[in-house]
């Protein structure tokens, strides 16, 4: 007598309920094996071109789950081997009955069992993502086509990669101490204060205007060169109290004491450019950044951070003003006005009138002011202006890419940059590309470009400055969409591809870079369907 497939009783999840390969040590991913109970002991033949199977759907896309083991008793294991690109954040499905697929399920007597059907299980639970290439910046962990890579060098050099920066950079490491990675070393940043990883830092170019931000010379009682230190009039005095290292910072401090004997209004000061000398014009956007260790004391007016503009004849004209706030990383950025501008001042200050007394302490470091309408890393000085060379990230074509169709994601924290900014792109030049990029209106935009020609262009509204988007694009002809922090566009099905050469991260081709952290990038080298795209950015 034939006996039935009584149910699907267990799983057996490999790496728990969700399935990541990219995670795995091993270069193949490992099979998900799925167990299924007969009521008496039973041979299965065909294996291995006619393996018996279950039929799995996987984002859309027919798998299958083959038996693997079990033949002469009660327990048959079927097993399902992820295909480069097979992407299902929402479980895959199982489907009844068992396809004998050329083989054959039999009892002990060589009965062959005629009713293969079986209850589906609720298979939520069993999440695949194995896309062909993985750059997990949080982790540190890499892979493409298979194979597994614990540092980014190692990865660039199989996968054929290159990151540059010509010269050195400063980053935070995991204690939060201030380091400096070499020229073409990556930065795997932290946020000094939290000590969370915020993932690879990625800049453009940029110049430290401070022309001594490491306070070289300075001592106990005597400044350094290129820093003014005042106590703005008779009866105050301004000294450097003290000068050393705050988690690999270094730091000066200025005392300022005393009781104004002056007529008017004087101003207690430390001028970090002296004699005001960076020259500036209207229509301009600079930002200064500056690290308040410590702020103890008392004075009748606080202590601001000042942007100011002056004239030919450093003569004042207007300004910004941040208020000094004791264990903060001050930023302000401003855009000149003023039509007469021709310097620019950095400077902390406070007011006093005649009779008011101070007694106020200020530790300080990493000064730092750019020509940008953002901040970007630490620039160390030590007696004239320095720049940061850009950086790139470059992974060119290969194995793990699909030239007619595929799915790109990346997920970065925002710096300031409020200029078009690249997320990643998948490119031959700037004419020929398709992009992941944050608008100068604070959007994530997925751009498709042949020839210079736009074929798809949508645009979602990301998260603000300093904050976190996951953003995607799957594409083929005729048929690409894109999906922001779960928000998912409309299709466009008009559309041909460009031919693709390379993948830059962090940047895109005509420049916009980032200026600030990736954290992971993804392709599959398949048009994952619209709700996977979706669920990838939840």
């Amino acid at each position: 007598m034939n006996k039935p497939i009584n149910s699907v009783k267990s799983f057996i999840f490999v790496l728990g309920c969700v399935f990541f390969p990219q995670h795995n040590a091993s270069a193949a991913p490992s099979p998900v094996n799925f167990t299924v109970s007969m009521n008496e002991s039973v041979n299965v033949t065909g294996c291995p071109l006619n393996c018996p199977r279950i039929a799995v759907t996987v984002g859309g896309l027919s798998r299958y789950a083959s038996y693997s083991a079990g033949s002469g008793t009660s327990s048959l294991t079927f097993s399902y081997t992820p295909t480069v690109g097979d992407l299902d954040l929402d479980g895959v499905t199982l489907s009844s009955p068992v396809d004998l697929n050329g083989g054959s399920i039999s009892d002990l007597n060589g009965n062959a069992i005629s009713d293969l059907t079986f209850t589906v299980p609720n298979s939520s639970g069993i999440k695949i993502d194995y896309p062909s290439l993985s750059l997990d910046f949080m982790s540190d962990r890499y892979t493409y086509s298979g194979s597994a890579y614990t540092d980014l060098t190692s990865f660039l050099g199989a996968v054929g990669g290159t990151f540059s920066r010509s010269t050195t950079a400063t980053y935070y490491d995991a204690t939060g101490q201030l380091q400096t990675a070499s020229a073409n070393e990556p930065r795997f940043n932290y946020d000094p204060i939290s000590l969370q990883k915020l993932g690879l830092m990625v800049e453009e170019s940029s110049t430290n205007y401070v022309p001594n931000s490491q306070f070289t010379g300075a001592a106990v009682g005597v400044p350094p060169p290129n820093i003014t230190i005042s106590g703005g009039g008779a009866g105050v005095t301004a000294s450097v109290s003290a000068v050393g290292t705050y988690n690999g910072e270094n730091y000066m401090e200025v005392t300022f004491t005393g009781t104004s004997a002056a007529a008017g209004t004087i101003y207690p000061s430390v001028n970090f450019i002296t004699n005001n000398t960076t020259s500036a014009a209207t229509g301009e956007s600079w930002t200064q950044s500056l690290h308040i260790i410590s702020y103890t004391g008392t004075s009748p007016q606080a202590f601001n951070m000042e942007l100011g503009e002056l004239d030919a004849a450093k003569g004042f004209l207007t300004a910004s003003y941040t208020p000094l706030v004791s264990g903060s990383y001050l930023r302000a950025s401003r855009t000149l006005s003023n039509a007469n501008t021709t310097y620019i001042r950095f400077m902390i200050y406070s007011t006093l009138t005649n009779g008011q007394s101070i007694n106020r302490t200020i530790r300080f470091s990493v000064p730092q002011l750019e020509k940008l309408s953002y901040q970007t890393s630490y620039i160390p000085t030590t007696g004239t202006t320095k720049t940061r060379g850009k950086e790139d990230l470059t992974v060119l074509v290969g194995s793990w890419f699909n030239a007619a169709t595929g799915t790109l994601y990346t997920k970065a924290l925002n710096g300031g940059d409020r200029s078009v900014a690249g997320l990643s792109a998948l490119q031959t030049d700037s004419n020929n590309r398709i992009t992941l990029i944050r608008t100068s209106t604070l959007g994530i935009e997925h751009l498709v470009n042949v020839g210079g020609v736009i074929q798809a262009l949508k645009t979602i509204s990301g998260n603000g400055d300093y904050l976190t988007n996951a953003g995607c694009v799957a594409y083929e002809i005729n048929n690409v969409i894109g999906s922001v922090n779960g928000s998912l566009t409309t299709n466009d099905t008009s559309v041909n591809i460009p031919s693709i050469t390379k993948m830059l991260i962090g940047s895109w081709g005509a420049g916009g870079y980032l200026n600030g952290h990736i954290q992971s990038v993804k392709y599959y080298p398949q048009r994952a369907q619209d709700t996977q795209v979706q669920l990838l950015t939840q």
